[in-house]
């Protein structure tokens, strides 16, 4: 999160730089201006009105698409919030609800040079 603030606040602040992520990264003057933020960030009340600020953009009824019933939407609208944000030191105990409200499975990764075929079901071309 503070990475994405980081890029938001500086973007916010000079408009003029089309590439504000290289300008950060790559540029002595972006990199000086990059600190500063992160120093800005490092203020509690500071952070806080910067995340509140980035949630403001969150639209829980665009999960309408999605056939998401009202009960759920409910569930999202307490869930990706600012405060539910700052409350919690670990940020996975969100991610498990929001999987637990949309009912998401678990999904694994296969790199397919370990997969084995008949494991699997796969059949290798």
């Amino acid at each position: 999160m503070e990475t994405e603030l980081l890029f938001k606040i500086a973007g916010e602040r000079y408009p003029e730089i089309d590439h504000i992520v290289a300008f950060l990264y790559e540029e002595q003057e972006g990199q000086r201006i990059a600190e500063e933020i992160r120093e800005q960030l490092r203020d509690h009340a500071f952070y806080e009105a910067a995340v509140s600020q980035l949630f403001e953009s969150v639209h829980i009824e665009d999960f309408h698409l999605f056939d998401v019933s009202e009960e759920v939407l409910e569930g999202l609208d307490q869930l990706l919030n600012a405060n539910t944000y700052l409350l919690y030191d670990n940020k996975q105990v969100i991610v498990e609800e929001f999987k637990q409200l949309l009912n998401l499975e678990e999904m694994s990764w296969l790199r397919f040079d370990r997969i084995d075929p008949n494991e699997h079901g796969f059949e290798m071309i």
